[in-house]
């Protein structure tokens, strides 16, 4: 009560009230000509939930500003209604991975972060997503304020009013500079591999032919000599020689053959289940018949000789 009489005596005075069922009144009180007072009340509640409303949204915003300005990945908003799409706004994370300021970007079109090495089809294929209002994601080389070019990882996606109008197109930046030169540091080394395991393999499919065709008449023809097919060696010791190269070349011929199953190994040439692939299948086959070349034309002498009785069934071939 004697609040209401202090009121009544600082006349005018005015008053926002809120009510019991949620409502909130505005009272406003003043002296009239005749020494009387005028209360005027009118319900405010619209405008007191429009109040709270923005105070609302002023926290919200508050809290995306701070969240915007504390990420890691760069944002740039660019308006989509204005000529040339022009930026808008940029962060702080935009800043530090392009060298350019909020003041430098505005009012510019990104594609001032273009130059002479980047993708014109990758800069096409964003600029059809733009102008057709569709959310798109590239990879493209871009270049810093220094000069210095960086590839950039861009998500870009359109802004649109509570009316399905476009508004805004909102750009993710980040640098992937680091995993790209990771990618193609990996695809070189593949390739580097690769050269390398065709080499092993030209290199044991050689030594299979080069070396084991001729170890291979080597032991056939230390053979006949020691059978005497064609006739006696004459001096005892030449029967011990010739079972010493036959011993020598085969000790030879096993460490060849070892040597070739572990670089087949390697490269890549045998299967799971240890059966020899195509390629040294047919190797084998022509140094195969390369040995036998070399004896053809004794065996034929001595199937004249023996009738038919052919004694070079311990040469090998490649396989």
């Amino acid at each position: 009560m004697s609040e209401a009489l202090n009121r009544h005596r600082t006349l005018p005075w005015r008053l926002e009230q809120p009510r019991a069922d949620g409502s909130w009144v505005h009272v406003q009180e003043q002296r009239v000509a005749d020494g009387g007072t005028l209360r005027i009340m009118r319900d405010i509640t619209a405008i007191k939930q429009r109040e709270l409303q923005f105070a609302d949204l002023a926290k919200r915003n508050a809290t995306l500003a701070s969240t915007v300005a504390s990420v890691t990945s760069g944002i740039v908003i660019c308006d989509a209604v204005a000529a040339d799409q022009p930026i808008v706004f940029v962060n702080a994370a935009f800043s530090r991975i392009t060298g350019y300021s909020a003041g430098d970007a505005m009012g510019r079109n990104c594609r001032f972060l273009q130059g002479r090495d980047t993708d014109p089809e990758t800069v096409e294929r964003i600029r059809r997503a733009v102008i057709t209002g569709r959310a798109v994601t590239a990879t493209i080389r871009n270049y810093r304020k220094d000069g210095k070019t960086f590839w950039n990882e861009v998500n870009i996606s359109p802004l649109r009013d509570e009316n399905g109008k476009l508004i805004h197109f909102v750009g993710i930046v980040q640098d992937v500079t680091n995993r790209i030169r990771t990618e193609e540091n990996l695809r070189e080394a593949k390739n580097q591999a690769e050269v390398a395991s065709r080499a092993k393999s030209e290199f044991v499919a050689s030594v299979s032919h080069e070396l084991r065709t001729p170890l291979n008449a080597i032991l056939g023809f230390s053979e006949v000599m020691q059978l005497e097919i064609f006739g006696a060696l004459g001096a005892p010791q030449y029967h011990a020689y010739a079972k010493d190269i036959h011993s020598s070349g085969r000790l030879l011929l096993d460490i060849i053959n070892d040597i070739i199953l572990e670089g087949m190994k390697v490269v890549g040439e045998l299967s799971g289940s240890g059966q020899m692939q195509l390629p040294f299948v047919l190797q084998s086959a022509e140094t195969m018949k390369a040995s036998v070349a070399h004896l053809d034309p004794f065996m034929e002498k001595v199937e004249g000789q023996t009738k038919g009785k052919i004694v070079l069934a311990t040469v090998k071939g490649d396989v």
